[in-house]
């Protein structure tokens, strides 16, 4: 299968997807990966506003495919992408070229680029470690930022595994690892889980109610987290040279709206 566009986008992020919608060019998504639920947007877009950053990812990507812009969100494997020419393939090992005038890539993850290469980063991975929560799921903490890269950052959610809204929460860490800490005990799961009890208790949170004692004073069960599962996913980036044909776009989300938003 062959195609032209005048003008395509890739990319997977909020900031892709929102390129390809406000200028209403056409985007090969290179992964399904939405944001995550504790990520907040810093722009506001008519029709959508009060959205959290995945809802508006989802409903952008779905008006993009109505409209035809978005023919292979689910499908692209990688792009090998030359002077006006993408070879796209796909999972049903398929392989389309696409022709276009200018391509716009914002991610170049699964991308293969024959523009010259700038900067090539060390492997550096954001590793998120689930955490459902045991004892202490009932507070207004909504995250625990530190300094450190090992549990930067705790997001605390309201659990999807309880029916109905009964404010408890689950949690997710951040951390940044090289591949070295990756394949380390000190940066396990295990680890990280000692960590985010102790933050908990720093922070002021409780554990569950466990009645009374003989003075009438309420009794908690200690902080309880149990990992659900870790997240990987590689960070690195390589750096190449724009061409007269293909530019890479570093805009935030807020750049965007700003700058061609209606």
């Amino acid at each position: 299968m062959e195609l032209h566009y005048d003008n395509i986008v890739v990319g997977h992020s909020i900031e892709a997807v929102l390129y390809s919608y406000l200028n209403e060019y056409p985007i090969v998504v290179t992964s399904t990966n939405s944001p995550y639920p504790f990520e907040v947007v810093n722009f506001e877009l008519p029709n959508f506003f009060g959205r959290k950053k995945n809802e508006i990812w989802s409903l952008l990507l779905f008006e993009l495919s109505m409209k035809g812009l978005a023919p292979f969100s689910k499908n692209a494997t990688s792009l090998r992408i030359e002077e006006k020419k993408i070879s796209l393939f796909l999972k049903q090992t398929d392989k389309v070229i696409i022709s276009f005038k200018k391509c716009y890539i914002f991610d170049n993850d699964k991308v293969i680029c024959d523009n010259i290469i700038l900067k090539k980063e060390e492997p550096k991975y954001m590793v998120l470690d689930w955490f459902n929560v045991r004892s202490g799921a009932s507070h207004d903490v909504e995250v625990i930022n530190t300094e450190d890269d090992f549990v930067k950052d705790v997001y605390f959610y309201n659990s999807v595994r309880i029916d109905g809204d009964r404010g408890l929460k689950d949690l997710v860490s951040i951390s940044y690892m090289d591949d070295e800490q990756l394949n380390n005990f000190d940066y396990s799961d295990t680890v990280a889980r000692f960590k985010i009890e102790s933050l908990m208790r720093e922070k002021g949170i409780l554990g569950s109610k466990s009645g009374f004692d003989g003075n009438g004073k309420q009794k908690r069960f200690p902080i309880k987290i149990e990992a659900n599962f870790r997240e990987v996913r590689s960070i690195s980036k390589v750096y190449y040279k724009n061409s007269k044909s293909i530019k890479f776009i570093n805009m935030s989300a807020g750049e965007i709206v700003a700058k061609y938003g209606k």
